[in-house]
């Protein structure tokens, strides 16, 4: 039996679902804070 394939409702953001524990699981630190810095979007606290 065929099954439809899911999706998102109109204007939903796939990180409306995924959490950042979810990103930390997947992906080494290292490797997301590289991505980051390389793409300009490090962000930089200022307390």
């Amino acid at each position: 039996m065929a099954r439809t394939v899911a999706g998102l409702a109109e204007g939903t953001r796939v990180t409306d679902y995924i959490s950042l524990g979810v990103v930390i699981e997947m992906f080494p630190l290292e490797q997301v804070q590289s991505i980051l810095r390389e793409t300009g979007r490090e962000s930089i606290r200022v307390r």
